[in-house]
């Protein structure tokens, strides 16, 4: 009967809140998960290796977030005598884009055939940042074991740990180096052209190499003085974008002290999420004082779904215009057709994905809309007067 009650305030938790569930016993066993069926890693994900440090017997409540970006926690408690361990999770921080999949497909070397279990995955999977998704554990673990929280400890702000300390202490003395600068100098360019989804789906792939260390005692103080550097490019990137000067210091200066006066890693990277989006809005609305509104919807379409099939007809039906008028107001303002811009687009994406990713040339072919090898490998040598195979070769012998 104990056990049954149980049971149902897991499911009542997960109904309320959608966040996945598992319980284990004392020796790790799994007794019962409360999820939906979609929420079950895909086996080429391999759970297990997390599910390894979640189950851990830890004195208290152990959070993490895992290199795909899901944040659990789990803690133990005793119930009739008997110790248990509850695994809270995963949780996203929000929805992730085709690119952003795509790059997870890349790092995990998953079969193109894996993509649509993966998207599926990921898409029933509740959105709760990681400092949301732990506000919920005071409640499920007075649920459970009936201890009442202690909201004060709970709430005060999050610390680096002694153990996080000297890992990053021990990666400074290890690798004296820094990543390579192509990735910063492509998040720049996605940024004054304002494209969100290129901007995120760089910043979410990991790099190649450790990122610098700008104060060797204070890791919190090297993570804000890394962010004040963030938006000192940013801020460059954006002016050369196409926002006013003013406009673009006054919001880098606002970003810069609100910085100063936080106290945790992850409220530093929330910041930091902030002050991309706020920076590529303005960008975006200098674009759309730039261009007629015709012209900038066509472009907004085309950057959303180059990997699509793409025909004049439909743009013009979008913007409601003639196809003759919105070609040649398409051209008159961006200085190039409708064609060549779709084009320019996916030859550029195609580059990207060589450069960052292990897809195949076909892959990529049919990835970035294609889908005639030949006919890419013709406009990519157009574009960077070599074949896709020799520009990753090139790559790699950087």
């Amino acid at each position: 009967m104990f056990m049954v009650k149980l049971f149902t305030k897991l499911k009542l938790f997960h109904y309320a809140t959608n966040i996945p569930l598992r319980l284990y016993d004392g020796e790790n066993r799994l007794l019962s998960s409360a999820l939906l069926k979609s929420q079950s890693m895909p086996t080429f994900l391999r759970f297990d290796q997390y599910e390894k440090e979640l189950v851990k017997p830890y004195d208290d409540t152990f959070y993490y977030t895992n290199d795909l970006n899901e944040h659990y926690y789990s803690f133990g408690f005793a119930c009739e005598g008997k110790e248990y361990r509850l695994v809270a999770g995963p949780s996203i921080d929000s929805s992730l884009s085709k690119k952003q999949l795509m790059m997870i497909s890349s790092q995990k070397n998953l079969r193109l055939s894996d993509y649509d279990e993966l998207e599926s995955y990921f898409r029933s999977l509740p959105h709760y940042t990681s400092v949301s998704l732990r506000s919920t554990q005071p409640l499920l673990r007075y649920m459970l074991s009936g201890e009442e929280p202690d909201l004060s400890k709970n709430m005060q702000k999050s610390k680096p740990t002694k153990e996080f300390e000297e890992k990053k202490a021990k990666v400074a003395e290890e690798q004296r180096y820094h990543h390579s600068p192509n990735k910063d100098a492509m998040i720049l360019e996605a940024v004054r052209n304002g494209d969100r989804g290129k901007v995120f789906s760089l910043v979410y792939t990991q790099g190649d190499g450790p990122e610098g260390i700008l104060c060797k005692d204070d890791p919190l103080r090297s993570y804000k003085n890394m962010f004040i550097v963030n938006v000192s490019h940013i801020t460059k990137a954006v002016i050369e974008g196409g926002v006013d000067s003013e406009t673009a210091y006054t919001l880098s200066d606002t970003y810069i002290q609100t910085v100063e006066e936080i106290d945790s890693y992850e409220e530093v990277t929330k910041l930091h999420i902030s002050m991309l989006n706020s920076f590529l809005d303005l960008v975006e609305r200098a674009k759309r004082m730039r261009y007629t509104k015709q012209v900038y919807i066509t472009i907004d379409y085309i950057n959303k779904h180059y990997y699509e099939s793409i025909s004049v007809k439909e743009l013009a039906q979008r913007v409601h215009m003639s196809e003759s008028h919105l070609l040649k107001l398409f051209t008159s303002q961006t200085g190039m057709n409708i064609s060549s811009f779709i084009i320019n687009k996916r030859i550029t994406e195609a580059a990207n994905l060589l450069r960052y990713t292990n897809y195949s040339i076909t892959q990529i072919c049919n990835m970035t809309g294609f889908n005639d090898q030949s006919y890419m490998t013709k406009q990519f040598k157009r574009h960077f007067k070599t074949t896709p195979k020799k520009y990753k070769e090139q790559i790699i012998y950087e």
